[in-house]
């Protein structure tokens, strides 16, 4: 791997500027053209300098096996962090299904958030002046 960074808000797989002059870690030959994130976890991440060529290989290169968080096998697991564990937090390989419920469940808790906390409703006067005097 090319380099090794600090906690990093972005997942796996995703592509990066690579410094001028830097060499394709995959053929020792061409001049990279891409960084590309790998192996990511609390603690950062690392990442690989591919020229065009390999990064048709890391792009065609999918994820199978059980997904994390439901535990069935499928042939497409795509990179995830659970949203209560923070930006930085653990990554998980995740199905298509449960990628839908966490986005489905995300957009819900905005709203119901939006609704409670909408000027006028009690909470909001709560949020913002500390509760009602009597």
């Amino acid at each position: 791997m090319a380099t090794v960074s600090g906690p990093v808000s972005s997942l796996p797989g995703s592509k990066h500027v690579v410094p001028e002059g830097m060499m394709c870690d995959s053929c020792k030959v061409n001049k990279a053209a891409v960084r590309i994130q790998g192996e990511t976890d609390s603690m950062g991440a690392e990442f690989a300098d591919v020229c065009a060529t390999c990064e048709l290989k890391y792009n065609n290169a999918g994820m199978t096996g059980s997904c994390d968080w439901c535990g069935k096998d499928s042939t497409e697991l795509k990179p995830a962090r659970d949203y209560d564990e923070g930006v930085a937090g653990p990554v998980y390989y995740v199905c298509d299904a449960c990628l839908t419920k966490q986005r489905k469940h995300a957009v819900e808790e905005y709203e119901q958030l939006s609704r409670d906390y909408a000027p006028g409703s009690g909470e909001y006067y709560d949020m913002m002046y500390g509760g009602y005097e009597d």
